[in-house]
């Protein structure tokens, strides 16, 4: 791993030397402002907007970055959202929620993930003015990354591991720009389209009392509960999360040895239509649904 990070940042030094022209071409200092930044489009977030941050950008905070050189802007329906990557591991990241609440679950989720796959975390909170809401610390993989919310719009960055050996303040470097990119689109998110979805998990059982459930929270993840009282109910909002889809994940275990074997039932029900249901006498019933906006 170290090897391989070595010989990326050596490539990426040469060509930060060497290379020209509009694509991977380093900071000069003189890139001209453009008359207008880039706005959605119709709404959505387009591959223009990547520019919304330039390689001068970068270098007035002492980072130095290339012109971002993959651009790819989500098709699915809600949310609309953008992704831009540099050579030297810098990646940018827009997702334009519904609403401002659907924004705030699809934050939360993403800072409860980050907190279950990073080990060696410093993480600090809310040092963004500009925002709702931020994020900041130590990547899971190399570099720093930076999250925040204003309103329905979500921003990441991540300062890749080019400047892991160099003495610059990446928490401040990563603040002035999400800043800078958030002054210049001033209007986005701030208008609702939409709200959260809503979740609701039923078990009941017309020969036990209790049972046993497990599910997982769109937000926090997996959840087992032990001897819940039937009939037992569970509601939740969670965010849009496009074709990718997520997993709602629901079981309901009968504890209670009885012959014949008791029926337990599970239902799930999102956004007021029963999307899952089942009724079991073996060990338990399953009412798994896989998620998809716009499916």
């Amino acid at each position: 791993m170290r090897k391989h990070r070595l010989l990326a940042a050596a490539v990426t030094m040469l060509c930060l030397a060497a290379c020209s022209g509009t694509d991977g071409k380093p900071a000069t200092g003189t890139d001209p402002k453009p008359a207008s930044w880039p706005q959605p489009v119709g709404g959505r977030l387009t591959p223009q907007m990547c520019d919304l941050l330039t390689p001068d950008d970068f270098a007035a905070s002492g980072v130095t970055a290339l012109n971002w050189e993959d651009r790819k802007a989500s098709e699915s329906p809600e949310p609309s959202s953008l992704s831009c990557h540099a050579l030297g591991g810098h990646w940018l990241s827009l997702a334009l929620q519904p609403d401002p609440e659907s924004a705030h679950l699809s934050y939360q989720q993403n800072l409860a993930d980050h907190r279950r796959r990073v080990k060696n975390s410093q993480l600090q909170e809310n040092g963004v003015p500009d925002a709702d809401e931020s994020w900041f610390d130590v990547s899971d993989i190399d570099g720093h990354d930076l999250w925040v919310r204003r309103g329905a719009l979500l921003v990441g960055l991540n300062i890749g591991f080019l400047h892991d050996d160099q003495d610059f303040d990446a928490r401040k470097a990563a603040a002035t720009l999400v800043s800078t990119l958030l002054q210049r689109i001033p209007e986005v998110g701030k208008n609702a389209t939409g709200k959260p979805h809503e979740l609701v998990l039923r078990a009941d059982s017309k020969d036990v009392k209790t049972a046993r459930v497990q599910y997982t929270d769109p937000i926090t993840g997996e959840v087992k509960e032990e001897d819940v009282s039937l009939p037992w109910e569970y509601r939740a909002k969670f965010p849009w999360f496009g074709s990718r889809g997520v997993r709602i994940v629901f079981s309901v275990y009968n504890l209670t040895p009885k012959l014949p074997p008791p029926a337990v039932t599970c239902s799930t029900v999102v956004d007021g239509a029963q999307v899952a249901t089942r009724t079991s006498t073996l060990t338990g019933a399953d009412c798994a649904h896989n998620h998809k906006d716009g499916a």
